[in-house]
């Protein structure tokens, strides 16, 4: 999905961010959709660059050999994310870190799915100090729409982890 940057740029920057921390060769990632559900696709280069880490430092080139390894193609990222949970031997925990349009797909899609889901972690929150808004990080305040449909089709069971802007976090109960 994208997030600070298109789907494209978010999937190579996490692709980066494995190759920079040195995570097992298996881990790939996905370019998920390229919109919110109901709203057209806002990013921030004027904070974030057009990349989307704005100069950050120290990652791999996006087009180095083994960062473009970690790209996964050949799968959708709906299809490999219910085949992860499916294949999980324990509990799983959702972590969203942009919008949250995947996940929202996600549970629509693989409703039978949702009894290995324990949690669903993401940013959005803030209090007087949102990225967004002074009450919303950007996940919350560009895919209001994802976190609806999340709150109202998921299980009572499932908890949600809102990381707010400044590291601080809380949890809820669906």
């Amino acid at each position: 999905m994208h997030g600070n940057a298109d789907a494209e740029n978010t999937a190579l920057n996490a692709a980066r961010a494995l190759v920079a921390f040195g995570a097992p060769a298996h881990l790939r990632t996905y370019a998920g959709t390229t919109k919110p559900l109901l709203r057209a696709a806002l990013y921030a280069p004027e904070i974030h660059g057009t990349d989307g880490l704005g100069g950050v430092e120290g990652l791999p080139s996006p087009t180095a050999p083994e960062v473009l390894a970690r790209v996964a193609r050949e799968t959708p990222a709906l299809e490999a994310m219910a085949k992860a949970v499916r294949e999980a031997a324990g509990p799983v925990y959702l972590l969203a870190s942009g919008p949250l349009t995947n996940i929202a797909l996600f549970v629509s899609v693989y409703p039978s799915l949702l009894s290995k889901v324990e949690a669903i972690v993401f940013m959005g929150g803030g209090i007087g100090m949102g990225n967004k808004s002074p009450a919303a990080g950007e996940p919350l305040h560009t895919t209001p729409a994802s976190f609806l449909k999340l709150t109202r089709t998921t299980q009572s069971s499932i908890s949600y982890v809102i990381v707010r802007v400044g590291s601080i976090s809380w949890s809820i109960s669906a």
